[in-house]
């Protein structure tokens, strides 16, 4: 009897000592990855579309996102910075349809919203400053309105 205990007992601590490595990596806690946010490129597109078409476009997707940012007036910091971005991206799309000279025209107030976009990301600011940025975003978006619009700059649009 004494012998059958102490087999049962070394074979006991023999199993918990070598374990099941399936097991146990199966309950074992893993890391969480942060999912990559997707990004998209619009390649090639430019070849395919009229430079007139195009420029609408990003008109109309900067307007949308400056409507957003300001109209919209959200309290989501995250979102208010992708907002942001997202006006300078489609600005910069806006600027590779125009010649030359209204590029540089536009490379004014693109650098304007960069200089705000900047002043988001860096963060900690009062409730009023962020009136202020918001209301000088508004300011600058006006002025591209009335400087940029498509029926306006039709002639500074390139050729195709």
């Amino acid at each position: 009897m004494r012998r059958l205990i102490a087999v049962v007992l070394i074979a006991a601590v023999a199993l918990q000592l070598t374990g099941c490595e399936a097991v146990q990596r199966k309950f074992t806690r893993k890391k969480k990855r942060e999912p990559l946010r997707p990004r998209f490129y619009r390649a090639g597109e430019s070849e395919t579309r009229p430079h007139l078409e195009l420029y609408i476009m990003h008109y109309a997707y900067w307007k949308s996102w400056h409507g957003e940012m300001t109209i919209g007036s959200t309290d989501n910091a995250k979102r208010n910075i992708m907002a942001c971005d997202e006006m300078v991206s489609h600005l910069d799309d806006m600027k590779k349809h125009l010649l030359e000279e209204k590029a540089e025209e536009l490379d004014k107030y693109i650098t304007r919203v960069k200089e705000i976009t900047d002043e988001m990301k860096r963060g900690n600011f009062s409730v009023m400053r962020l009136g202020y940025l918001k209301q000088e975003l508004s300011k600058t978006g006006a002025r591209i309105e009335r400087k940029f619009y498509y029926k306006k700059v039709k002639e500074y649009i390139k050729p195709d």
